[in-house]
């Protein structure tokens, strides 16, 4: 019988995993993609901030929680505890829905690992949720009128579309491609939900606009559908409007109306 080389299914996974780690950096701070995938079929993006010489905040930007929203999931109390305690376990906290590990240089790996569990486990509230047609995800409602949508000089609508910015890569939710884009515009969707406040959503959105700037996602349209528009600060829907080409305001329980505005706004974003 064969014996089994341990030593080389070692090395074949470091390999594996050296092969699938993506990383985008920018003085000292880095975004890690890791080769994990969570149950709704995205790698897990890891950043680390450097705040002094030997201190580091590693976290997942509160991505993972803004994704249950996404997928119409609410944080009720006792949701928020059973992630809380899913941070302890791991060594993590839950601080304004993101996950996150304060280090020294020593611990930087264990710091990156325990995140990244962190925000696979959070997303196993997905597995045997099961929506009301009323609370069905926002994101199935603008995937499905997409769909319906799409024109034939539009080759593809794609989901979860990477970008890379010139510090950091970034994630549209939806993006409509041109077959020709002298004829006609591609279209960038990013939907925003209040996870953790209107304002700190709106100036990520803001982050995201200014990285990519001279970049060839620039030119794209960009759309940003805004949900519970009723409790984001006015100034915040303000600065996501003067980014964007079009915005969308809904107001809880108005969630329906996506089906109804978004094929005339599209022929608007494209043409």
């Amino acid at each position: 019988m064969e014996i089994t080389n341990c030593d080389s299914i070692k090395d074949s996974l470091i390999e594996y995993l050296r092969r699938g780690v993506e990383v985008a950096a920018f003085k000292d701070d880095c975004v890690l993609t890791l080769p994990i995938k969570t149950v709704d079929d995205r790698n897990v993006d890891i950043v680390i901030e450097r705040k002094l010489p030997d201190y580091f905040v590693v976290h997942d930007s509160g991505k993972s929680l803004a994704e249950l929203f996404i997928q119409g999931i609410t944080l009720t109390e006792s949701r928020r505890k059973h992630l809380e305690s899913i941070a302890k376990s791991y060594g993590a906290e839950l601080v304004r829905d993101v996950f996150k590990v304060g280090c020294k240089q020593a611990g930087l790996e264990n710091a990156i690992l325990s995140v990244a569990l962190c925000a696979t486990m959070a997303m196993l509230e997905l597995i045997g949720h099961q929506p009301e047609i009323e609370e069905e995800p926002i994101s199935a409602r603008i995937g499905r009128t997409l769909k319906s949508w799409q024109p034939p000089f539009i080759h593809s609508v794609d989901r979860r579309v990477l970008v890379k910015g010139n510090r950091f890569p970034h994630y549209f939710d939806f993006v409509t491609f041109a077959s020709d884009e002298a004829a006609h515009h591609t279209a960038a969707i990013k939907v925003l939900p209040p996870s953790y406040g209107g304002q700190i959503q709106a100036e990520r959105y803001a982050f995201l606009v200014l990285d990519i700037e001279r970049t060839h996602y620039d030119h794209w349209s960009r759309f940003a559908i805004i949900t519970k528009a009723e409790t984001w600060p006015t100034s915040s829907i303000k600065m996501i409007a003067g980014l964007s080409k079009r915005t969308l305001e809904l107001k809880t329980g108005e969630e329906h109306v996506v089906e109804e505005v978004l094929p005339g706004y599209m022929n608007e974003m494209v043409a």
